[in-house]
């Protein structure tokens, strides 16, 4: 406790220095929790689920265009004929469904879902809380929902069992499960999963049915491989089936690649023939202006990539700032305490209680810093966060993990120079003061 006071006693003699280094500390702080929280949730993206190396999705690509699609020809084959897959299943998200509760068929709730099949569960790492997987799908029209839409359709009560009317549908849906929900990080969104075998049925029975067009792509075919699969050589093979049977190529795109890749089968996207033929049926003097989403989305972000790359360039120039001034300042401090060290070393003190005793008030500045530096961050990224549909979840550890590294920085440091001026000569020290 004595040196403690001492140490903090120091601080306050050096105040000018002191806030300087806390400053300094507190912003390059914030700026590497943001940093770390951006990188952390970017580089997940897509990529938290448990069997990601092996799961893809089918794509589709011409002279004219490329997307990650399906037809359902295509889905039995992959499904029937190579050994390398593991697992498929349809995905087709759908906005457009509205539940209606037993209590009360006039007002529903609209809430982003999928149409799937009950391979899903296990290649998405859907979480039951209520129900399993193994029997979600057992009933004739069962559904399965997220916590937080049954929380909204059923309050208090016990969801499962309860029925939900569908649309206009004359069939009532069966609640069979209840699951956590993904995680922010993910492209593919879904707070219902009904089977996709239903709605084919119901689309059949109204006139619709593409089971055996294999040009007509509609939804998105999730494929797990096993192991070890040698992609490259089964997209070989895959493109002699697209070639014969559709004059297109066929191909495996991984859903790691998703989110940050809008790019594949090296063709830069342009608008389909089928497209403009298609707007050349309307005549008029202007010329076809078209965008693609992805282009959009990719400007309307191109703001937040610059501000994330000044804020790391900034951050990492303050780091080094903050480190200059923590090695000046243990360096002056050093040469106000030649004789204390030198009295020191002659009573019997070690290198290591010489050490300790430079870098305490420097450690004790890295916590005051932290204690300025965590609120700020916290706060600033829940702000920042306010005007995205989808937000990461703010945990803990990320701010354990920026205190000990700021600490092994300050250590590193600190600790050189202190070791230095206490391995000088205690003799040479007392003779030259």
């Amino acid at each position: 406790m004595f040196n403690l006071k001492i140490a903090i006693r120091n601080l306050f003699r050096n105040g000018i220095y002191s806030g300087i280094n806390v400053a300094g500390l507190a912003v390059s702080l914030t700026a590497v929790i943001i940093i770390a929280l951006w990188v952390e949730n970017e580089m997940t993206f897509d990529r938290w689920y448990s069997n990601t190396d092996n799961l893809y999705l089918t794509g589709i690509s011409d002279e004219d265009e490329a997307i990650l699609n399906s037809s359902e020809p295509l889905f039995k084959t992959l499904q029937t004929t190579f050994p390398e897959v593991k697992r498929v299943s349809h995905f087709m998200n759908d906005k457009d469904v509205i539940l209606y509760t037993q209590d009360d068929e006039m007002n529903g709730f609209n809430d982003l879902g999928a149409w799937v099949d009950s391979t899903i569960f296990e290649m998405l790492d859907v979480k039951f809380i209520r129900g399993s997987a193994q029997v979600a799908f057992k009933p004739a029209f069962p559904i399965v929902l997220s916590e937080g839409l049954a929380k909204k359709l059923f309050g208090d009560e016990d969801p499962i069992g309860q029925t939900l009317r569908v649309n206009n549908y004359a069939e009532a849906h069966q609640v069979t499960g209840i699951f956590k929900e993904q995680p922010k990080n993910s492209s593919f969104r879904f707070q219902w999963l009904m089977p996709f075998a239903v709605n084919a049925k119901r689309q059949a029975d109204a006139g619709w049915n593409p089971e055996n067009d294999w040009n007509t792509y509609y939804f998105k075919c999730w494929v797990q491989l096993h192991p070890n699969v040698d992609v490259i050589a089964l997209n070989e093979k895959l493109k002699d089936i697209g070639n014969e049977r559709m004059e297109s190529d066929i191909f495996l795109y991984p859903v790691s690649r998703h989110y940050f890749y809008g790019e594949f089968a090296d063709d830069k996207p342009v608008a389909s023939k089928r497209v403009q033929s298609t707007l050349a049926m309307f005549p008029t003097d202007n010329p076809l202006e078209y965008a693609f989403v992805d282009d959009l989305v990719d400007r309307m972000f191109e703001s937040q990539r610059q501000q994330g790359f000044m804020v790391a360039l900034f951050s990492i120039l303050s780091v080094l700032v903050s480190c200059l001034g923590l090695f000046g300042l243990v360096t002056y401090i050093a040469e106000t305490k030649t004789k204390e060290i030198g009295i020191r070393k002659i009573h019997g003190a070690s290198t290591g209680d010489l050490v300790r005793m430079l870098t305490k008030e420097f450690l004790i500045l890295v916590a005051i810093s932290s204690f300025v530096a965590f609120p700020l961050a916290y706060w600033w990224i829940n702000q920042m966060l306010q005007g995205y549909g989808f937000r990461i979840t703010v945990g803990w550890e990320l701010y354990v993990i920026t205190m000990l590294i700021t600490l092994l920085l300050t250590l590193f440091t600190v600790g050189w120079q202190a070791r230095k001026a206490s391995t000088a000569n205690p003799a040479n020290a007392i003779k030259t003061e």
